[in-house]
């Protein structure tokens, strides 16, 4: 029998994990980011916008808390597991579960959210690029699917 903890951590281990980031691992995931958006577009850019910003916002797609509290800390800290956003509109709808994105890198938004955002990224027609979604993030965008079809009560 072979128990893997990071598939079963819950199930052997009651208590969840401890959910306070660590900088470091967290700062290495961050340079990773950063370092891929440098070698696809030559300098550090939103990825959905395309634009360069002071402050750009590394943000997890399976939120690295879950991840924690689930003894997932390769998860955590999984460059893949994140998407460089600015700060604003696109970061908060992207965490507060308001946009998602599917498989082809194309936002998603709830039905009736009318708001000037969602008008910006359909009249510009902003994406992620395939080069973007690989097969790592496309399957923690999965997990973030499922939470914007049960926050929004929409099915995608």
């Amino acid at each position: 029998m072979e128990i893997r903890l990071v598939d079963q951590a819950n199930k052997y281990i009651p208590e969840p994990g401890n959910t306070k980031r660590d900088s470091y691992r967290f700062g290495l995931m961050k340079k990773a980011v950063f370092e891929e958006s440098e070698r696809l577009y030559g300098k550090e850019v939103c990825w959905l916008t395309k634009k360069e910003s002071m402050g750009l916002v590394v943000s997890h797609i399976y939120a690295s808390e879950e991840a924690l509290r689930n003894y997932d800390n390769d998860t955590a800290y999984d460059p893949n597991n994140a998407l460089l956003l600015l700060p604003g509109n696109p970061d908060q709808f992207f965490d507060k579960c308001k946009m998602t994105f599917g498989q082809n890198g194309y936002p998603i938004f709830n039905d009736n959210d009318q708001s000037s955002f969602v008008s910006e990224v359909t009249k510009n027609q902003y994406r992620i690029d395939k080069a973007i979604m690989n097969p790592e993030r496309c399957k923690y965008m999965r997990i973030h699917n499922k939470w914007f079809e049960e926050k929004n009560h929409q099915s995608i």
